[in-house]
């Protein structure tokens, strides 16, 4: 996960980028992370960018 700037947020989906997990799991990382710093949900939904290929992939 990587900040663009405040309000955009990017998620690598890459398999085995971030200790050798699965997409899903990297992508459940970073929203607990989200919330754990105290961003609200709402907030969360405006500012993560999935990227689809590597969804399907993954």
């Amino acid at each position: 996960m990587r900040n663009l700037d405040y309000e955009n947020i990017f998620i690598s989906t890459d398999r085995g980028i971030y200790n050798k997990k699965t997409p899903i799991n990297s992508m459940k990382d970073a929203i607990k992370f989200c919330l754990e710093s105290g961003i609200e949900i709402k907030n969360i939904e405006k500012m993560i960018k999935f990227t689809p290929k590597n969804l399907v992939e993954g």
